[in-house]
């Protein structure tokens, strides 16, 4: 199993667009990390994940995705997604070192949770093909479990490290603080620094009345 990586301000970017161009950017990263194609999917993949397929067109013209002869390119939220090469090297790690702690391969996630469906549980099974286990990747906070060298244990509610000799409780946990930047009084929006106004382009009444107020 893999991870989507979507920003706390992936709506803000999204807000203009068609609620339907939003699920097929949403569902085209899902897609993409899903069958580790590395943003490139295949023209041909769109009716199998797409709720609706005409929605491309939006996405295109406004240059969240591109095309790339036989494949949709998608360009936004691109930075955040992990590589096909890290995510199998990752998943390498993480069978090697079940070995070491004598645990076997867990079963495809959509094996686990979705039997009823035998074309998602053969299809979606992108680490079979690869010989490489895709699930359990990142533990259920989304770090990656093995590269910490820890493991969580669900009965003790610990997080416990691999030789299982120094264990602590989640709560002990660093937290980083978030950076303060300009942002959008009315709805909070990252702006960058050297941005012209005080108040994010957004054009409704709340924002109009905002750019008012300021000029």
């Amino acid at each position: 199993m893999t991870w989507t990586k979507l920003s706390d301000d992936f709506t803000d970017d999204t807000w203009t667009l068609s609620d339907a161009a939003a699920r097929m950017h949403v569902d085209g990263l899902v897609w993409s990390n899903r069958k580790l194609l590395d943003l490139h999917i295949p023209k041909v993949d769109l009716p199998r994940f797409a709720k609706t397929p005409s929605a491309v067109t939006e996405l295109l013209e406004g240059g969240w995705w591109h095309e790339d002869d036989e494949h949709y390119v998608i360009d936004h939220h691109a930075r955040y997604q992990r590589l096909r090469e890290a995510v199998i090297k990752q998943q390498t790690v993480n069978k090697e070192n079940r070995a070491k702690r004598g645990q076997g391969t867990p079963a495809a996630r959509e094996v686990r949770f979705n039997d009823s469906s035998n074309d998602s549980s053969i299809d979606s099974s992108n680490h079979s093909s690869d010989g490489h286990d895709s699930s359990n990747e990142m533990d259920r906070t989304g770090r990656d479990e093995e590269a910490l060298g820890v493991a969580f244990n669900e009965k003790t509610g610990e997080v416990e490290a691999e030789n299982n000799s120094t264990p602590r409780t989640t709560s002990s946990w660093v937290v980083a603080s978030i950076p303060q930047g300009k942002a959008c009084p009315v709805c909070l929006a990252p702006l960058d620094a050297d941005y012209p106004t005080a108040v994010c382009p957004k054009q409704d009444e709340a924002h109009t009345a905002a750019r008012r107020s300021v000029a």
